[in-house]
């Protein structure tokens, strides 16, 4: 349930906000920042599908070495309703899972087989990765040594007002709550900016990249 990754030797780290779908303006920023699939990595703080056009696309960048996610509380939703029968369908579709219905179960088996190895945590040099929330008084060391226990808040709870700093890490970047921009709230950066919104009539949304820097320089998000 948590994985720890060393500073990237040879290349940039990156973590982006959640997809949902929108595979081609990831895409799209990769291609400004130069991205090099050789070298760069790619993490992510979850929610890879719903909502967005291109929910599908989701395998091909699963089996992608850069491209490292955690899970999201739409992988989770996936998996209670079609791996564990613990929920309906119906649930997923009403939070933008009606995509699903149209792949095959041979589809849904393999992204089943992707999703439910994702971590809940990551640690890339100092900063931390969740798709969500880190309990309050929690040190980043105990958290993540027990990060089982607190799945359903690292998935499901929304930051609206936290400004503690966890001891143990330098910066944890979360999702799941979508901002206009960027916001820091204590030891947390959300960078979810509602990527799918740009898709929905009347709302504006992009998807928000932050470069990891690794040296003691301010992290500046970039938005596209």
């Amino acid at each position: 349930m948590f994985q720890k990754y060393e500073t990237n030797e040879y290349g940039r780290d990156f973590v982006c906000g959640d997809i949902h779908g929108c595979f081609t303006d990831l895409e799209d920023g990769m291609k400004r920042i130069k991205f090099d699939t050789k070298k760069d990595r790619m993490f992510c703080v979850g929610d890879l599908t719903d909502r967005g056009p291109e929910s599908s696309r989701a395998i091909h960048f699963l089996k992608a070495d850069w491209f490292i996610p955690v899970m999201g509380n739409h992988e989770d939703m996936i998996l209670q309703c079609y791996r564990d029968k613990e929920a309906p369908v119906y649930w997923h579709i009403q939070n933008g899972g009606e995509w699903m219905r149209h792949q095959s179960t041979q589809w849904i088996d393999e992204y089943i087989y992707f999703i439910e190895k994702l971590p809940l945590a990551i640690q890339v040099g100092r900063f931390g990765i969740v798709h969500s929330f880190v309990p309050k008084c929690v040190g980043w060391d105990d958290f993540v040594t027990n990060a089982e226990q607190y799945r359903n808040i690292i998935l499901w709870r929304r930051y609206m007002k936290y400004n503690e700093i966890i001891e143990g890490i330098e910066v944890v970047f979360a999702g799941h709550t979508i901002h206009k921009d960027p916001v820091r709230f204590g030891s947390v950066m959300d960078i979810d900016t509602g990527a799918f919104l740009k898709y929905w009539d009347g709302y504006d949304g992009r998807l928000t990249v932050v470069k990891i820097k690794h040296s003691w320089t301010e992290n500046n998000p970039a938005s596209w």
